[in-house]
């Protein structure tokens, strides 16, 4: 009975001794991949700037004096020739009758001194002087009678009045700007600032596209006509300016978003659009394969071309990325290359 008992024993030992079954691999998921290749990228350049008349001037009065009366107000469309403001004549019109009495005494005297020098009465040089302070009258009439003639403002072409800086009753001086005003012949452009890193990549004639939230939908084709040789020591920037060219009313002062395209390039990587996963935006994943396994791995990403993506960072030059069967993997999924 005792010999039984052992046999039996030894029999479910034996039982439960046996070997596991080895666990079956998971099947290598079937992929394609495309190596991550460098192209040469025109450098592109997105900033925002004012529109500035090309012709805007500032008019003021040639002579100082009491502004007699303003006709136009800020914002208003003037046309050629139309007579903005005017000056108090009082005292200009003295000075004139001044001017003129002192030249008709001094072309009297110079008469009377060419008489007596005739009758030897006169010497040389007293005649030479009369005719001096004659000179000197009429240098001063003219210019009584000129200034007599500047006492209004008027408007050199047909245009706007931008700004106005000055009111009827006060005093202003000669060559103070008492309007800023734009013609309706000038070009407008958009003056704007760039940083010392860019501006290295600028070079006139360069392209470029302007928007305006004010006008949506509006694309304005422009040109880089001026670049500043040192920056504003306000802001550190170097200010350009982009002609634009476009019929299409533009205020002065209004915001607008400049994209350059320079004439510089750089070598940028680029991935098929079929390789991102999972992309938020200016981030993303992709996989990458490596001996028959793919590693998913966060990329930043710049900008979409075409059908492919510009990456910034995350993938180096010469790995493969996954183009097709990513919705089936995970991290280190075992992979088998198809062509």
């Amino acid at each position: 009975m005792k010999y039984y008992h052992f046999f039996l024993l030894l029999f479910l030992l034996s039982c439960t001794n046996k070997a596991p079954e080895p666990t079956p691999q998971k099947a290598a998921i079937p992929v394609r991949t495309t190596p991550v290749k460098e192209q040469q990228i025109r450098t592109t350049i997105y900033t925002s700037g004012k529109t500035i008349s090309r012709q805007k001037m500032q008019l003021s009065f040639k002579v100082s004096g009491l502004i007699y009366s303003i006709t136009v107000r800020e914002g208003d469309t003037v046309k050629a020739q139309d007579t903005l403001a005017v000056l108090d004549q009082t005292e200009i019109r003295a000075h004139h009758t001044q001017a003129m009495t002192a030249y008709e005494k001094a072309s009297r005297d110079f008469e009377r001194a060419q008489k007596l020098q005739n009758d030897n009465v006169m010497t040389t040089n007293q005649l030479l002087s009369a005719k001096v302070a004659l000179e000197t009258a009429r240098a001063t009439r003219d210019i009584v009678t000129h200034n007599l003639t500047h006492t209004a403002i008027i408007a050199p072409t047909n245009g706007r009045i931008l700004k106005k800086y000055g009111e009827a009753n006060e005093i202003i001086g000669a060559g103070t700007p008492l309007f800023a005003f734009a013609s309706n012949t000038a070009t407008t452009s958009l003056r704007t600032g760039i940083t010392d890193r860019n501006i290295l990549f600028i070079t006139l004639g360069d392209t470029a596209t302007v928007t305006f939230d004010a006008h949506t939908g509006l694309h304005i084709s422009a040109v880089v006509e001026e670049i500043a040789a040192t920056a504003n020591p306000q802001t550190g920037l170097f200010e350009i300016e982009l002609a634009l060219d476009t019929q299409h009313p533009l205020l002065p002062g209004m915001i607008g978003q400049a994209r350059i395209h320079t004439q510089h390039s750089q070598p940028r990587l680029v991935i098929p659009v079929e390789a991102l996963i999972d992309a938020d935006s200016d981030r993303g994943f992709v996989y990458i394969h490596k001996d028959n396994v793919v590693y998913r791995r966060a990329v930043i990403l710049d900008k979409l071309l075409g059908n492919a993506i510009l990456v910034k960072k995350g993938i180096s030059l010469g790995e493969h990325v996954v183009t097709d069967g990513a919705s089936y993997l995970r991290d280190q999924s075992q992979v088998t290359i198809i062509q």
